[in-house]
């Protein structure tokens, strides 16, 4: 028995035995074993030394002095073939800095978490409305304080000004001084902060009750704020700052990389409202709302709750609240909001060019294990073993990884940096972007990935091959079908990311191309924003804006001035609901609103399609009047003249407040050049009274000078305002494509690093196939066949694959065509014209880099090629 078990554990220790050893250090152990057994001794005890002695075996064979021999072994290998190794580095390093850039903005964006107290528990709260088209509206004043007073799965609910999109509602606030200037506040309840479970860096934050009006006149500022604005003094705390003209003692600083939305915010003011006020306002909806769930609560559970609290108010307040439902979103998913499809594609496109990489650099490779096969031969008849052979190409492969993904991670960090230059406005957690310790631990992970993708195929193949000296040399099922696949998917990955280079291509150039309705050249705009004190809703601010719009008419280099509440690619003020007289079966329930001022459409250049714009003498006193927009009256009076209609706002009753159309004019953008012109009317700004509007001046001056003009307007009727928001409207429509173009620029990038890479991998493939065929060219040069025949030949069988690869690409890419057509613009996500340009610039290459290597073979004098065979 005790030689039975001694026999297994030497049995089964051989395995930890170099291989080149395995069997004669068996033998020689079970032959100790035999003869101790047979005389007598305890075989087994002996056999418990047989592991201890094969790890040493196994340890010397992998020391550091092998290993280091392995290493300058292959360092001068690779110095002797410096083309294959700049190749392999440059192609590696290329694929792991798209990838490492990439998953940088990504792990920024989506990944890393939210700065909060267990942020997995923070939701968002909005409204939805199928009347309204509603599904992430802001919510009602009263419906969050019943929310809040309701709840059994939420812990404390907080609000926020809302904006017309899901971003916060920013205020801009002018700061006293002798050079006024400006800085956005947000306002928020005073449990705000309890509910994010942020803490003040220095102070405090709000108590609560400092939300009420008398009380709500302090302020928490951001800590960039306080450091651009007191210089990070510690003494900060308690000083008083005059915002808008009414003093706020700052009573806190938040910690450094505090950030709130996907908007720089300078600082924040307590929202001053009573709750039993708040609990009467069932419209309009002006706020946001986060919250915390309890410890035992779900998303799906809170929801069921909300979900009722929401039909019961329907049942309470029927004429607010009807159909109005509520829904709820992780915080980290609300902030992201759209970003989240584009990253994540972008993510997968540079996944698709590493693989790329991998499948270049194994085939280059492949190619080194086929020229080594002698190397290899020799090696292994003079007693190197099989794993011998794998370790010293691995660790070959392994230099070229190292080197490739240093220079990845620099060519990642080079990325990031012109990503965040370039970044549209908008992006959410831009701050948050940067080669952390998160991207390098993913880049190195990489790089382990990466070796054994790129180094063990090919070193497996390299071994496993019969061991046959002498001049013929060959190998037993060599590795040019597994190049040629390799071949085939690179060109099939190169076919998907051209597609969507020319889709994305097409698409902007489609969206530039667009005419936004009015002449852009000479159009500059400043935002103006007038304090409750001295100008409250007396008529006063429409007369300072009315005096600064003559002071700059009056000027010799202004053509015309105007003013309004929103500007083209702004977005929408507001929206509400429409009535027409006469017209009992309309109900409009989405109308978008602009005001504005006498001038303004003469300055914008749109077109008067009938009627007369808005004039200085619509003001408070005089009838109500609008100007409808061309898409309203196609839609609303497409069979009759709209011009001395009325509508209204509210519902149709005794008190109702009808307004009188006087003029008609043609569309301009609302959201972006790309979306959908909706109804829209363009109130009288005298008879509404915007406290903050845009000053538009269209001149022939440079646009500094256009806007020193407007500042000098401003300063001679009030001193104390500041500008903000500055810009011509060149740059204002560059702002605005900045995302899709941001998009073009990276899928650009992407599709010619793929056809670089497919250009080097077919290369590499020809050159090896035309080398192997080296003796078949001589031959048939001999017997007669001209160049242009043998050319012919090789360029027909090496295109055979690039045309598999073509028709698989092809498929994919129609295939994924879905993922990718809700980002397209004026281009169908089928559009045959990318799908031809992606196939011609892929064979054009795939050609050249076939001509290339077939030409050099050619120019060899067959004689010479037959002689060295």
């Amino acid at each position: 028995m005790s030689r039975t078990l001694a026999r297994m554990l030497v049995a089964c220790s051989r395995w930890i035995v170099p291989e080149e050893s395995r069997d004669e250090w068996r033998r020689e152990w079970r032959a100790e074993i035999d003869t101790l057994a047979a005389s007598g001794g305890s075989a087994w005890r002996f056999a418990l030394g047989a592991p201890r002695h094969a790890w040493a075996l196994r340890r010397a064979a992998w020391s550091p002095a092998s290993a280091l021999a392995d290493v300058r072994f292959g360092v001068r290998w690779l110095r002797r073939r410096p083309w294959f190794t700049v190749a392999s580095i440059a192609t590696l390093a290329l694929g792991i800095g798209a990838t490492t850039g990439m998953f940088s903005v990504v792990y920024g964006v989506l990944l890393k978490p939210l700065p909060y107290r267990e942020p997995d528990r923070l939701v968002q709260l909005y409204e939805t409305n199928p009347l309204f088209n509603w599904t992430e509206a802001a919510v009602a004043p009263g419906n969050v304080i019943s929310w809040r007073e309701r709840t059994r799965t939420l812990d404390g609910i907080a609000w926020y000004m809302a904006s017309s999109t899901r971003a916060s509602g920013l205020s801009s606030v002018t700061l006293a001084g002798d050079d006024p200037s400006r800085a956005q506040a947000l306002a928020v309840s005073a449990n705000f902060f309890d509910v994010l479970g942020v803490a003040a860096a220095r102070g405090r934050t709000f108590l609560d009750g400092e939300d009420t009006p008398g009380r709500h006149r302090v302020i928490v500022l951001s800590h960039e704020f306080w450091r651009r604005q007191f210089g990070a003094d510690p003494a900060a705390v308690g000083r008083s700052l005059t915002l808008n003209g009414i003093a706020h003692e700052v009573i806190g600083v938040l910690p450094a990389g505090f950030q709130f939305d996907r908007r720089e915010t300078d600082f924040f003011i307590p929202l001053p409202a009573r709750v039993d006020d708040l609990r009467a306002v069932r419209v309009p909806h002006i706020f946001r709302a986060v919250a915390r769930l309890k410890p035992e609560a779900t998303l799906a559970t809170a929801q069921t709750d909300l979900s009722a609290i929401a039909a019961d108010l329907e049942r309470e307040f029927p004429k607010s609240n009807k159909q109005m439902g509520v829904g709820l979103a992780p915080i980290d998913d609300w902030f992201v909001g759209p970003s989240r499809r584009p990253l994540t594609l972008f993510l997968a496109a540079v996944g698709l060019v590493l693989l790329m990489a991998c499948a270049n650099v194994a085939g280059l490779l492949l190619s080194r294990a086929d020229e080594r096969r002698r190397e290899m031969d020799v090696r292994a008849a003079l007693g190197a073993s099989r794993r011998r052979l794998i370790r010293q190409l691995l660790i070959e492969s392994m230099i070229v990884a190292a080197i490739g993904t240093a220079l990845g991670v620099a060519i990642g960090a080079a990325g990031v940096r012109l990503f965040l230059d370039q970044a549209p406005a908008g992006l959410p957690r831009v701050d948050d972007i940067g080669l952390n310790g998160a991207v390098v631990v993913f880049a190195a992970g990489l790089a382990v990935l990466t070796m054994a993708v790129i180094g063990l195929v090919p070193a497996l193949q390299a071994a496993r091959r019969d061991v046959r000296l002498g001049s013929g040399v060959r190998i037993a099922g060599g590795p040019q079908p597994l190049r040629r696949l390799l071949v085939a998917a690179e060109v099939a990955i190169a076919v998907v990311l051209l597609v969507g280079t020319f889709l994305s291509a097409r698409s902007f150039g489609a969206l530039v191309s667009r005419d936004p309705g009015f002449e852009i050249a000479g159009l500059t705009t400043v935002r103006v924003s007038l304090p409750a004190q001295p100008y409250g809703n007396d008529g006063r601010a429409s007369s300072f804006y009315e005096e600064v719009l003559s002071r700059l008419r009056a000027r010799p280099a202004v053509k015309d001035a105007g003013a309004a509440s929103v500007l083209p690619l702004d977005g929408a003020g507001w929206t509400g609901e429409l009535f027409i007289e006469n017209q009992p079966g309309v109900h409009f329930r989405e109308l978008r609103h602009r005001s504005i001022t006498s001038g303004y459409v003469e300055t914008m250049g749109l077109r008067l399609i009938a009627g007369r714009s808005i004039a200085a003498s619509d003001r408070d006193g005089a009838e109500l009047v609008v100007v409808i927009n061309e898409t309203m009256a196609r839609r609303f009076f497409a069979n009759q003249n709209p011009v001395g209609q009325r509508v209204a706002f509210d519902p149709p009753s005794p008190a109702v407040r009808w307004r009188r159309i006087v003029g008609v004019v043609s569309d301009e953008p609302q959201e972006s050049l790309g979306t959908p012109i909706l109804p829209e009317v363009y109130d009288a700004e005298g008879q509404e009274e915007f406290r903050e509007l845009a000053i538009v001046v269209r001149s022939g001056l440079p646009a500094a000078d256009a806007i020193a003009e407007i500042r000098r307007a401003v300063r001679d009727v009030d001193p104390a305002l500041a500008l903000f928001d500055a810009a011509t409207f060149e740059e204002r429509v560059g702002r605005s494509v900045a995302r899709p173009r941001v998009a073009a620029a990276l899928v650009s990038a992407f599709g010619a690093i793929a056809l670089v890479l497919a250009g080097v991998g077919i290369y590499g493939v020809a050159a090896s196939a035309v080398a192997s065929r080296a003796r078949e060219i001589g031959v048939r040069l001999t017997f007669g066949a001209t160049t242009a025949d043998v050319l012919r030949l090789l360029l027909r069988q090496e295109l055979s694959v690039v045309v598999i690869g073509l028709a698989i690409g092809g498929v994919i890419a129609a295939l994924a065509a879905g993922v990718v057509s809700a980002m397209l613009y004026g281009v169908s996500a089928h559009d045959p014209v990318s799908y031809t340009a992606a196939a011609i610039a892929l064979l054009g290459v795939a050609i050249a880099a076939l001509v290339v290597p077939a030409r050099r073979a050619l120019g060899v004098d067959p004689a010479v090629t037959l002689r060295n065979e």
